[in-house]
């Protein structure tokens, strides 16, 4: 009878491991990835905090193109609200996802105002393109399309739309127009317009380089103050109200055109170059997001997959193609690892989502300067193309400049693509003639190719020999004989 008593109260309670903090440390596995419930919720709100400028910039991008300011500003909150709720819950990644930057310049500029298709038909399109997307993820032919991919053209798309956008945001705010003489030409930087936009530009980038998180949050939010101050801009006349939804009608009879399926391979191929590079370069940082049998990304076929899902669904509420966030590296830093980090960024513009007419009070001097700060940024990718080599170089370069100065990313990556095709296609075909001068080109170059990677290993080895050592002085010093675990250490992240 006593032992009876003895068990019912102890069922009464349950065990550590039954705990329902116990159990969401289990699904995300945090105490595996060394994180903790504070440690993701302080990197969520970092998350949150470094991409919700795009609550403010999709719509004025996607405006340019006709569609509606405050329907955009609410479907871009909703989609990010999804994509990232799905990202954290299935493939328990940090990785915040929304309406991408380039993408959105490629949908208004391109398939809307350069192709002249229908906001409906761009829908239709990027909703194809995401359902590809997401079907090479979940058969788990993610890796191999990236792999076959030259990483110079890689590369060159990510800095040709980066330069894109660059002149965009230049143009949008007046300091550069079209010129009388030449092609272009700089605007009046005299106006209080553009002299608060470039010193927006200066606020931000020195937030940047002191490694402050939310940094364009902050000069978006302080160029608006100036702005309602001046009287440049006007408070709205609500800040609360219930979010205004518009579920599209795709027009199928894009897919009959020529037009239209090149702007599903586009998305598609923008899109998953994108992700694919934001995905390796971020869990790179951490090795708590790298599977130690394979080398991949933890959970990449999930990650694909979802990434895939959300551009169909940005598709079904009238919006661009969602990606994921470059800033999701902020969180990272912070302490992020698990899936829990992109929840509380959800549920962060969840709340926001209800504050959309302030989106109204913020000014193209806001807003203008983030595209040209974020096109610096993609700029830097620039360095991975070998311009030693003519055959890489110059594709690149054709890519880059193409996509800028026809202000057309499709035709800047036909004009790579075919002179990538062109300047290869000897060495493609010295390989299965066996011409001899040719594969003693390519022999040279694999001996190059060889020697670099080694150079790379050996300088990895040495940064994690110094690190070990680094990490034995301080333990030593501290006396603390409990060896801790540590993850990979990482250089600042710009946000």
């Amino acid at each position: 009878m006593g032992g009876d008593s003895r068990d019912y109260y102890t069922n009464l309670n349950p065990s550590p491991s039954n705990t329902f903090g116990d159990r969401v440390d289990r699904y995300f596995k945090m105490t595996e990835r060394g994180s903790s419930v504070m440690q993701e919720i302080k990197a969520g709100v970092i998350l949150f905090a470094t991409m919700c400028y795009i609550l403010v910039v999709n719509p004025e991008i996607l405006g340019a193109a006709g569609l509606d300011m405050g329907l955009v500003a609410s479907s871009t909150a909703v989609c990010a609200v999804v994509g990232s709720l799905i990202m954290g819950l299935f493939a328990n990644l940090p990785f915040g996802v929304a309406p991408g930057m380039g993408l959105n310049t490629y949908f208004a500029f391109e398939l809307v105002l350069g192709s002249h298709h229908t906001p409906a038909q761009a829908c239709t399109i990027c909703l194809v393109a995401g359902g590809i997307f997401a079907l090479l993820g979940a058969v788990g032919a993610a890796n191999a399309a990236i792999n076959s991919v030259p990483l110079s053209m890689k590369k060159a798309v990510v800095v040709g739309i980066g330069l894109f956008q660059t002149i965009i945001g230049l143009s949008v705010l007046g300091v550069i127009q079209a010129g009388d003489q030449t092609i272009l030409e700089l605007g009046d930087v005299t106006g209080m317009p553009q002299m608060l936009g470039i010193a927006t530009l200066l606020l931000i980038a020195m937030l940047v380089v002191l490694n402050v998180p939310g940094s364009i949050l902050i000069g978006m939010g302080f160029t608006t103050v100036v702005a309602l101050a001046i009287g440049l801009t006007h408070v709205p006349a609500k800040v609360v109200s219930t979010p205004e939804i518009a579920i599209t009608v795709f027009d199928w009879s894009v897919l009959t055109t020529v037009s239209g399926w090149v702007g599903i391979f586009f998305v598609f191929f923008v899109a998953f170059v994108d992700v694919g590079g934001v995905m390796i370069g971020i869990a790179a940082q951490a090795d708590e997001l790298i599977d130690e049998r394979t080398g991949d990304v933890t959970n990449q076929r999930w990650g694909f997959t979802i990434v895939g899902l959300s551009i169909m669904i940005s598709a079904v509420f009238g919006n661009s193609p969602m990606i994921i966030y470059l800033e999701s590296a902020a969180a990272v830093q912070q302490g992020g690892r698990t899936g829990l980090t992109t929840i509380v960024s959800a549920l962060l513009f969840f709340v926001v989502m209800f504050f959309v007419p302030t989106v109204s009070a913020v000014p193209r001097a806001a807003t203008a300067p983030v595209l040209v700060l974020v096109g610096s940024f993609m700029m830097g990718a620039v360095m991975a193309v070998s311009w030693d080599k003519i055959n890489e170089a110059l594709p690149a370069f054709m890519t880059i400049t193409m996509m800028a100065f026809t202000c057309s990313i499709s035709t800047g990556l036909v004009s790579g693509i075919c002179f990538y095709a062109v300047l290869n296609f000897p060495f493609v075909l010295a390989r299965g003639l066996n011409v001899a001068w040719l594969k003693d080109r390519l022999a040279m170059e694999e001996i190059q190719s060889a020697r670099q990677r080694a150079a790379s290993i050996e300088s990895a080895i040495e940064r994690k020999r110094s690190e070990v050592y680094s990490f034995r002085e301080r333990r030593e010093g501290s006396g603390d004989v409990a060896v801790h675990h540590q993850s990979r250490a990482s250089p600042p992240v710009f946000n």
